[in-house]
């Protein structure tokens, strides 16, 4: 991920301060190599890893309408996750990759669209949703041929169970657009893909970079407190940010800015109040993995 600093302070983190201000510990969803512990995420996959699959050896993807079901004999999806998931988002990327051959009507990919996947409490597994996938099927029926297209809005896919291989078991509502009458408003879509690489692959919570003191309260002005920032993770974090709003009523040595902790190591930074009858907010971002975000309040 590419960002801007101000002296000392990544962009990132003063977005963070107004989305975290007076927030507690936060979570993320993250992709791992882990061991299928749901207790830690052993080492997670970096964005932009190329997540593969195919269905799994004799079965089929099967689109039930109306007027036919459609089934297709071979089928792959691919995709690259455009980042590490965070406190408040899904993992999301694009489709690279959506095909489906083999099948007893014609099936062409027009759009390939978007995933996101969000870790399932207490488990290794993830919902997945599809958004902006367009598919056009054309089918020889007893009432001649029906050519629909069918397209994905938000659409819920199924659970993508976390293994070696991990398995994405689809099935899901798929709306149509205007087309042949003879289309049916919805199709159902079922099909269980495998995933062919990376493995072993599992959906994860990566804990949060936490805290210490929260809230980190000052008697006076001009006297350095320290703020404890240890990595609760299981993996190495890289290039934190730190920062505080309102910059003009506090001040940090910024000794913390852009350091690399590993699993379970802490870093130390210093403040200072500046005037009293000041509150604010102190904020830290992680930036590889970009999964940690975490704030604690300030009282001057």
């Amino acid at each position: 991920m590419k960002y801007v600093k101000t002296p000392g302070l990544p962009v990132c983190v003063a977005a963070a301060l107004m989305a975290l201000a007076g927030a507690g510990a936060a979570t993320a969803s993250v992709l791992c190599k882990n061991n299928g512990s749901t207790s830690i995420c052993s080492e997670n996959y970096p964005s932009g890893t190329e997540i593969k699959s195919s269905l799994s050896t004799g079965t089929k993807a099967v689109l039930k309408t109306e007027f036919k079901t459609v089934e297709c004999s071979k089928s792959t999806v691919a995709g690259k996750p455009e980042n590490g998931g965070d406190a408040t988002e899904s993992i999301k990327g694009s489709v690279e990759a959506l095909t489906f051959e083999e099948c007893n009507c014609e099936v062409k990919v027009l759009k390939k669209g978007t995933l996101e996947i969000h870790w399932i409490s207490g488990s290794n597994n993830g919902t997945v949703t599809e958004n902006g996938a367009e598919v056009t099927v054309n089918c020889s029926t007893i009432f001649g041929t029906v050519h629909c297209f069918y397209v994905t809005e938000k659409t819920d896919l199924g659970i993508l169970s976390g293994g070696n291989p991990a398995k994405l078991s689809a099935k899901a509502t798929i709306p149509h657009l205007t087309t042949s009458g003879l289309c049916s408003a919805t199709a159902s879509w079922e099909a269980t893909y495998e995933a062919t690489s990376p493995k072993p692959l599992y959906v994860d919570e990566l804990d949060d970079l936490t805290l210490k003191p929260d809230p980190l309260e000052f008697a006076e002005v001009k006297v350095g407190k320290v703020v404890k920032i240890t990595n609760s993770s299981g993996v190495t974090i890289k290039n934190i940010g730190v920062g505080l709003d309102p910059k003009e009523g506090f001040e940090m040595a910024k000794v913390c800015n852009n350091v690399t902790l590993e699993k379970g190591k802490s870093c130390e930074e210093s403040i200072q109040c500046l005037k009293k009858g000041i509150e604010g907010h102190f904020s830290v971002a992680s930036f590889d993995p970009i999964v940690v975000l975490n704030s604690t309040t300030l009282e001057c």
